[in-house]
């Protein structure tokens, strides 16, 4: 199963963008730290910020992979 590092890795990996990069990290750094009702929510964000930049800062099929690994998590 997949975990929060290494979604941050990919994450790392994948975002040329520093902002968007910085802020897709502290959603997931959140969710390692949270509860479960709270985690949710975190990787929630995560996937919601991702749907944003897909195509656009993100190629498609990069923000898809992020996109199923994080819902994983949930």
């Amino acid at each position: 199963m997949l975990t929060e590092l290494e979604a941050a890795i990919l994450t790392e990996m994948y975002l040329p963008d520093e902002h968007t990069r910085k802020a897709l990290l502290r959603y997931l750094r959140q969710a390692d730290k949270a509860n479960e009702r709270q985690q949710s929510r975190w990787l929630a964000e995560y996937v919601q910020l991702v749907q944003k930049v897909r195509g656009r800062e993100l190629p498609a099929v990069q923000a898809d992979t992020l996109i199923r690994l994080v819902r994983a998590l949930l």
